[in-house]
């Protein structure tokens, strides 16, 4: 009979070993998980503002087609179309407001600075913003309808 068997295991230094290897492992990972999601976030905030921009272009680019006269005054742009329903876009410190029968929307934050120019046959806005942390110029035209030409010139109706 065999009083002595042997067991198979792990020494002492072998789990220490282990652990310690394990450790480094974890934390590497860890790292890099953190790293990724601090990227990610950077990328879906710059996604967002650009999102934002779009949205607020095509839409104002929209509403400038439309529009039959283009009218500002106190920091409002008046667009108004063919059917005489009027939209809005108030410009305040830093940010766009589009008001459309009664409904108030924020377009666009981050707005620097805006300048509109009413010229004979077109219409200009300019508009400075900041936008992934660089300051952009947008300029938007408008170009006066021959009707609304003809009637300024011979009529004098504006």
């Amino acid at each position: 009979m065999n009083c002595n068997p042997k067991y198979k295991a792990f020494t002492l230094t072998e789990t220490v070993f282990g652990i310690i290897i394990s450790s480094v492992l974890i934390g590497v990972i860890y790292t890099v998980f953190t790293s990724f999601n601090k990227q990610f976030s950077m990328f879906q905030t710059q996604q967002l503002q650009t999102n934002d921009f779009m949205v607020f272009d095509t839409t104002l680019q929209n509403d400038l087609y439309e529009a039959v006269h283009v009218n500002y005054q106190n920091e409002t742009l008046f667009l108004k179309r063919y059917d005489e329903t009027i939209i809005q876009y108030r410009f305040n410190e830093e940010t766009i407001e589009r008001l459309q029968a009664g409904n108030s929307e924020m377009v666009l934050s981050s707005v620097r600075s805006h300048t509109f120019q009413q010229k004979k046959h077109h219409s200009i806005l300019t508009i400075t913003l900041l936008l992934h942390d660089e300051s952009i110029s947008v300029e938007f035209y408008k170009e006066n309808p021959s009707n609304t030409q003809i009637n300024a010139t011979f009529i004098d109706e504006t």
